[in-house]
């Protein structure tokens, strides 16, 4: 699209806010307050999964694995499916993430994935998660896909970044909250194969603009990455080692 349509020119952009739905801590029919949750769009459904809640200041935060959609056309959210945490009750007929926080989210063939994330305790603890939960927004269900393989997979991990591209789910980085442990490695889960693929990217590129010679990522969290078509990925930011980072990064799918 054209910059100029977009409100964007050399004398910067031109938009504006509106508060659509306001906080509501009490209001049962839209999510809790929140923070390190996941959200996904599909045709104008927004998707908002998990994160940490807090009942009050000085309260201990609580996981949360509710499951809520907002449509943009009508402007309502409404429950998919309700919080088991803090006394909820699971239903065996229909399983569902374990309440948590700090994982990652992609979008792939109108299918929800859920990666990660730490359940329970706190940004210190907690039990580190890295299997893969799937929900179908036609069926409305979740299915556990991953929880354990012979085969190559993911450490645990939080505060990851993660996206889709193709049929492939792309996770990076992360932490480790018990080792204090930051994770730098790229995997690919294949949601048709149901299987995951570690990296082992070219050396052929340009040096870290910190000068450090390597072309991968230093070890990070809290990064955010973003897809450009099906074969580019960008990382910015995050933070290693308690330094805060502002470099980007180009990771090409297949070279």
């Amino acid at each position: 699209a054209d910059p100029s349509s977009l409100g964007v020119g050399s004398g910067g952009i031109k938009g504006s806010w509106e508060c659509v739905c306001p906080s509501s801590p009490t209001l049962r029919t839209m999510p809790a307050p929140r923070i390190s949750h996941t959200c996904s769009m599909l045709e104008g459904i927004m998707y908002v999964f998990g994160g940490e809640t807090m009942a009050g200041p000085g309260q201990p935060r609580a996981a949360l694995n509710d499951l809520w959609s907002f449509t943009v056309a009508t402007g309502k959210w409404k429950m998919i499916s309700a919080n088991t945490g803090g006394g909820g009750r699971a239903d065996p007929r229909f399983p569902q993430p374990e309440p948590r926080f700090g994982h990652s989210q992609g979008l792939v063939n109108r299918c929800l994935y859920v990666f990660g994330g730490s359940i329970d305790g706190d940004d210190a603890g907690g039990s580190l998660q890295n299997d893969v939960w799937e929900f179908n927004t036609e069926t409305g269900l979740w299915d556990r896909i991953f929880e354990d393989s012979p085969f190559m997979y993911p450490e645990g991990r939080q505060y990851n970044s993660c996206v889709a591209a193709g049929h492939c789910l792309f996770v990076f980085g992360g932490m480790d909250a018990h080792s204090g442990v930051e994770h730098n490695d790229m995997w690919a889960f294949d949601v048709l194969a149901r299987e995951w693929h570690k990296s082992s990217p070219s050396s052929v590129g340009k040096k870290s603009a910190a000068g450090s010679g390597s072309t991968t990522p230093s070890k990070r969290m809290m990064q955010s990455m973003v897809a450009c078509g099906a074969s580019e990925l960008y990382v910015f930011g995050g933070l290693a080692d308690g330094t805060f980072l502002a470099d980007l990064h180009r990771y090409t799918v297949g070279s």
